[in-house]
């Protein structure tokens, strides 16, 4: 059974990855699995089989342009199909296994070497939602494209991890605190000259000071957000606790660097 540590321990959660930061640990997490591409290429592969399936036995439910035709109810699934349909879902439940196991390793990992979870708050269903206002690029004269995230949540499924992570927590006795980033912005303080840079979604790599330099943006907000108490940084402790953790985080970009992974874009 896994059993609760000693310690606070800060998490920023992303889309995909999560980013924690102990005392004596500091690591950057890949919450998509393994060889997810070629499992999803083989789901669109088996797609494409069923679709053209239905159509060759439905030719009188489809327009001459390939448009679905309203109010025409389609045939059951010929045995070809239902065999393709069995294998996309057996692909389906693999992925969701690796996805489980995978994260509920990383969960028991944190838990057992903490005893207070601090955890950045993540929306993800509005990260999933279309933006109703249309911008036209003044170059180009067409519309900027309506970025949602729904590809990349079905890849890492975030909103699960955090679910098990609070399930996890509360049948071991850790305390959880969910930190509000509007009021503190972690991602954009300077804790040594105290002040908050704006700074754009692709910089994930910076430097805090002309000699403190190659600060991981996830990394740094995770220990942010373990310095946090009541809506307010705890300078003292960020000071102490400095030195400890930009050696660690130097550590773990040196691993990071090593093999080029789909974590290298977090770390150049």
């Amino acid at each position: 059974k896994i059993q609760k540590g000693e310690g606070v321990i800060g998490i920023d959660p992303g889309i995909s990855t999560v980013a924690y930061v102990s005392k004596n640990s500091c690591e950057l997490v890949d919450l998509v699995p393994k060889d997810f591409a070629r499992k999803e290429r083989l789901i669109q592969n088996l797609s494409r089989k069923i679709e053209r399936s239905r159509r060759v036995n439905n030719p009188e439910a489809y327009n001459e342009n390939g448009t679905r035709k309203k109010d025409v109810r389609l045939k059951t699934l010929s045995k070809r199909a239902k065999r393709l349909a069995i294998r996309r879902q057996t692909a389906y439940r693999k992925l969701t296994e690796d996805r489980r196991k995978r994260q509920g390793e990383l969960v028991n990992h944190i838990v057992s070497q903490s005893s207070v979870i601090k955890i950045e708050d993540l929306d993800v269903k509005s990260l999933q939602k279309r933006k109703r206002e249309i911008r036209i690029n003044s170059k180009t004269g067409r519309p900027f494209s309506k970025k949602r995230y729904g590809k990349a949540v079905f890849k890492a499924a975030p909103g699960h991890f955090r679910t098990l992570l609070l399930q996890r927590a509360n049948s071991t006795g850790c305390k959880v605190d969910i930190i509000l980033p509007k009021k503190i912005k972690p991602s954009q303080y300077n804790h040594i000259t105290g002040e908050f840079d704006k700074k754009e979604l692709k910089t994930r790599i910076y430097n805090l000071t002309d000699e403190i330099t190659d600060i991981q943006r996830d990394l740094y907000s995770a220990f942010l957000i373990a310095h946090i108490e009541n809506d307010k940084y705890l300078t003292e402790q960020l000071e102490e606790n400095f030195d400890n953790f930009y050696k660690n985080m130097k550590k773990q970009l040196h691993i990071l660097r090593q093999k080029p992974s789909r974590l290298s874009w977090y770390v150049e």
